[in-house]
């Protein structure tokens, strides 16, 4: 008969950041992904596990855990292992392409021409773009001014915002992006008075989060266990997707 073990718990997390660079018109110029599996496991006995991913293939620089057998994934790009019992860390990979963004920034910041004591216009609009229905959560803009910017007049139609008047920072806290408007922060700036207008409009750093969610297109198809029973057995994948360095040009 065969042996029915009562412990069972088989957890894979799936973290994945972005790194980014979009110009003013919204042209991605590169693009990666960098991806973190991790897992948690208390399984009695000797479990055999096997997960296989959608789109193996895509992944590069690929790293594992010691449990990994590794010639199983040169030939088959199937991941088996015989995990450790509690927390640790599966593989790291990264993709290239085929990477779908889940949020887009338009910003229009611009300056008066001619003169020192010109002033400037602030227009930025974020909006969801490849979500799948996922939520945009923890969501910030900071934006770095140049020096040569006195003072800001800007006002967000959702979220609140942050100046830091002698590093010239904005930070636009957003929090989850909302379903039935496009966040827009407007307003103005002045310019210090004999200051030069800045040569150029700042680059805006963007952080956020999406859960459940993949930009990369790589999936875990299945988690299955071999050579064990459990009366109890839980398996779950979790999956987050979240800014690394995104950066917007302006």
């Amino acid at each position: 008969r065969d042996l029915v073990r009562s412990r069972g718990l088989g957890d894979v997390y799936k973290r994945q950041e972005i790194d980014s660079i979009v110009d003013k018109n919204g042209q991605v110029i590169s693009c990666e992904v960098s991806g973190v599996v991790t897992c948690r496991c208390f399984l009695s006995g000797m479990p055999d596990l096997t997960l296989i991913f959608s789109n193996p293939r895509l992944l590069s620089d690929v790293s594992f855990h010691p449990c990994v057998r590794y010639n199983r994934w040169e030939v088959d790009k199937v991941i088996s292992f015989v995990p450790p019992d509690g927390t640790f860390k599966l593989m790291t990979y990264r993709v290239t392409q085929g990477i779908q963004l889940p949020i887009y920034v338009k910003p229009q910041i611009t300056f008066g021409a001619g003169g020192s004591s010109g002033g400037g216009s602030v227009n930025i609009m974020v909006g969801p773009k490849f979500t799948l229905g996922k939520p945009i959560e923890e969501l910030n803009l900071t934006i770095p001014f140049s020096k040569a910017v006195a003072t800001t007049n800007l006002k967000p139609n959702h979220g609140t915002i942050e100046f830091d008047e002698i590093e010239k920072v904005c930070v636009w806290k957003i929090g989850k992006l909302p379903k039935d408007k496009s966040p827009l922060l407007t307003g103005t700036l002045t310019l210090i008075s004999s200051t030069q207008i800045p040569d150029s409009s700042p680059t805006i750093l963007v952080d956020f989060e999406v859960s459940s969610y993949t930009a990369s297109g790589i999936k875990v198809e299945s988690l299955t266990l071999h050579n064990e029973k459990y009366r109890n057995f839980y398996k779950g994948v979790k999956m987050l997707t979240k800014a690394g360095n995104f950066q917007v040009r302006s």
